[in-house]
């Protein structure tokens, strides 16, 4: 790798724990204002639980084709895919204003979720070598465990402060929207198109 690609894995393994975090934030979206939307939107328990058992079963079902398509095709695609859905089914999330409309927004997140993995894994096995491989995934384990944490502790801080719990939603989206775009730039820009697109040889 030379020029302006010139790669390390510590950019890659960077790069794709940024992603780990903010696709985790998309995924516990729900649990920290399920209060909120009982009483703003009038939902009841069995509704909250199937909302959030919508957005698990749709990325569990889209698990082996993004697979395929990141093995076929490119893995910053279905990285780039899984940062417009993400952000979209977070403002959806956001402005929510009944149980379908909620529902919606759990599919579109998780149509956004589902491809974050099947994406990172190559990407960081293309990056690193066998003696730093088992660090790299440690990191990226650990950022998004960080992703996990951070929507309550968003939407605590946001009701210490008066604000409104769709006000602390659209803030992760909107900084999942960007650290998105800069995250595919940067791939594009400074990361070998080795390491971003399988190659031909090994393309099922």
């Amino acid at each position: 790798m030379s020029g302006r690609f010139a790669s390390t894995s510590t950019r890659v393994v960077a790069l794709v724990g940024g992603s780990h975090f903010v696709h985790h934030t998309y995924f516990m979206l729900l649990p920290p204002i399920f209060l909120p939307l009982r009483t703003d939107l009038g939902l009841t328990d069995p509704q909250l639980g199937l909302a959030l058992g919508t957005l698990g079963l749709v990325v569990t079902a889209l698990q082996l084709p993004y697979g395929h398509l990141s093995d076929t095709y490119s893995r910053t695609l279905v990285l780039a895919m899984s940062f417009v859905f993400g952000a979209t089914g977070a403002v959806l999330t956001a402005i929510a204003w009944d149980f379908q409309s909620l529902v919606f927004a759990q599919v579109i997140l998780g149509i956004g979720i589902a491809g974050h993995h099947p994406a990172h894994y190559p990407l960081i096995s293309a990056a690193t070598t066998a003696a730093t491989r088992g660090r790299a995934y440690s990191v990226h384990g650990f950022t998004g465990t960080l992703g996990l944490a951070t929507p309550p502790a968003t939407v605590a801080l946001f009701a210490t402060m008066g604000l409104d719990w769709r006000l602390a939603i659209w803030a992760i989206a909107i900084v999942g929207a960007v650290y998105g775009a800069a995250c595919i730039l940067s791939f594009r820009w400074f990361v070998d198109p080795g390491v971003t697109r399988p190659p031909t040889r090994d393309r099922p």
